[in-house]
């Protein structure tokens, strides 16, 4: 399995389609995920302050992580996330404090942590996990 990293930017991602087709998959796209963070972070008036994005297997596996901003210097609030179009990864949710420590940083998913195969109403419950976050 490759290793997810490559630099992609969310339009390269939000453009990927699904390519797994497995009876009980139950998709949920790279841009159905930033669109539903897009959408969390507008209705909690969370802005980010630095993306950065990555990709394999010619975009079917990603991973987001989105620094919001905090209003303290020290440290940012972090989001991230996981995806697969290909089934080769189950959806993943993570937040946490980015912490800056010797130009080392770290995302600690204990406030909240989320993670699931692509089956049934995934959309459902990637969404309400995204709320506890």
């Amino acid at each position: 399995m490759n290793n997810v990293n490559r630099v992609a930017d969310r339009t390269y991602l939000q453009k990927q389609e699904v390519t797994y087709d497995g009876a009980k998959y139950s998709p949920f796209t790279h841009a159905q995920v930033i669109e539903l963070v897009d959408e969390y972070l507008d209705v909690n008036r969370l802005s980010i302050v630095k993306e950065s994005y990555l990709h394999s297997s010619s975009g079917q596996r990603a991973i987001g992580r989105l620094a919001l901003q905090t209003g303290n210097s020290n440290f940012t609030y972090e989001l991230s996330w996981k995806n697969s179009l290909d089934g080769s990864m189950r959806f993943g949710l993570c937040s946490g404090i980015h912490t800056f420590i010797c130009s080392n940083g770290s995302v600690y998913g204990d406030l909240a942590s989320f993670k699931m195969k692509h089956m049934g109403k995934s959309s459902m419950l990637i969404e309400d996990n995204l709320k506890m976050c």
